[in-house]
């Protein structure tokens, strides 16, 4: 049985191209990130850089040594060896971190969310009681007990849901019923 051989990757030549150009569309990427922000963010780790020392990195005026593509490639968040691949990996991978950076923003505003709809129901029986007290304070008719009666059941399902799939249910009952002016004919 033969052995099969891997593929030849780019030459070093096309890899430091390939670095220079995915350096420079990464940094774009990078929240906008500009040249005198790599070349602070490169001098805060040691190194002597000025913006136009990354411009002429980034155009192929200015030589590169290796422990400093090891450190742009870490500021920039990608792994070094994707630098130096086609543009289209480094794109795909910038997309993935830019989708992981918008589902950990969606995750923390559902976290946020979550957390007040706990804080509410909490209170709702706070709000059951200061309810009761104000209508015990006057003759209530008998549609306006009705009512009464119904918010406080409202109020009690609303207050067990304890899963998002019965909030869920909760709201798709909810925007069923109508609305309190509706039955009051008003």
């Amino acid at each position: 049985m033969g052995q099969t051989e891997a593929a030849p990757g780019p030459s070093g030549a096309q890899q430091l191209k390939n670095f220079r150009e995915n350096m420079k569309a990464a940094r774009r990427r990078a929240d906008g990130m500009t040249q005198t922000d790599l070349a602070n963010a490169m001098n805060a780790r040691g190194h002597v850089f000025r913006q136009q020392t990354v411009q002429k990195i980034e155009s192929g005026d200015r030589s590169l040594q290796f422990d400093e593509a090891a450190e742009i490639a870490d500021i920039l968040g990608l792994p070094l060896d994707r630098l130096t691949q086609g543009s289209s990996a480094v794109e795909s991978l910038s997309d993935i971190y830019g989708h992981a950076a918008a589902l950990a923003e969606a995750s923390g505003k559902a976290r946020a969310f979550v957390e007040q709809w706990l804080d509410l129901q909490a209170n709702i029986p706070a709000y059951l009681r200061l309810a009761a007290g104000v209508d015990a304070k006057r003759e209530l008719t008998e549609r306006d007990r009705e009512v009464f009666e119904e918010a406080v059941s409202a109020l009690q399902r609303w207050a067990a849901i304890d899963s998002a799939d019965a909030l869920l249910a909760q709201l798709q009952l909810a925007h069923r019923l109508p609305r309190h002016d509706e039955q009051r004919g008003g």
